[in-house]
């Protein structure tokens, strides 16, 4: 438990509520590297393929008391390597160490699951969080989010430190 939040993984009915901190963080985010435009599709679909993450056990909540306040996923991204996902804290509890805390526990299970390496396409302003965790940019991307281009950065990351964490 970290100051009061609990973690546990997401099941299919926690969906709705996942939405609500996602669009709340969305909301939050100011108009310095996108568009109003940007912006409003980003809200409307937070994270493509939320869906797949929570049935295939790769989305893990942070909740206070029974209510999710952020989240985290991954998913498989070529050999050896995990792509995280959908990572998300609610603004009413950013900077409370929330997200480190997820990141903690993805990779983990990344590295339980035998990778070695997590991938990140971060949107920008995200980018200096990520670098805090020991992420590197290697590139840059676009989503394409109902013919809407979101830019984002290609951050990389050993992920000895998960591994190191599972064998202690």
């Amino acid at each position: 438990m970290l100051n009061g939040i609990g973690f546990r993984l997401a099941v299919p009915i926690d969906h709705a509520d996942i939405l609500a901190f996602q669009r709340a963080a969305v909301a939050g985010v100011g108009c310095g590297h996108y568009t109003g435009k940007e912006l409003a599709a980003w809200y409307c679909c937070p994270a493509p393929g939320l869906a797949e993450l929570i049935w295939s056990g790769r989305y893990l909540l942070a909740l206070e008391g029974w209510r999710p306040v952020g989240g985290a996923g991954w998913e498989p991204a070529g050999p050896g390597a995990g792509r995280v996902r959908a990572v998300f804290v609610h603004p009413d509890h950013a900077g409370r160490g929330i997200g480190r805390a997820l990141m903690e526990r993805v990779e983990v299970a990344m590295a339980a699951a035998g990778l070695v390496e997590a991938v990140v396409p971060a949107l920008i302003e995200a980018v200096p969080f990520y670098r805090s965790l020991g992420y590197r940019e290697v590139g840059d991307g676009c989503f394409d989010l109902a013919g809407v281009s979101l830019a984002y950065r290609i951050l990389r990351k050993p992920l000895e430190a998960g591994a190191a964490a599972l064998a202690a």
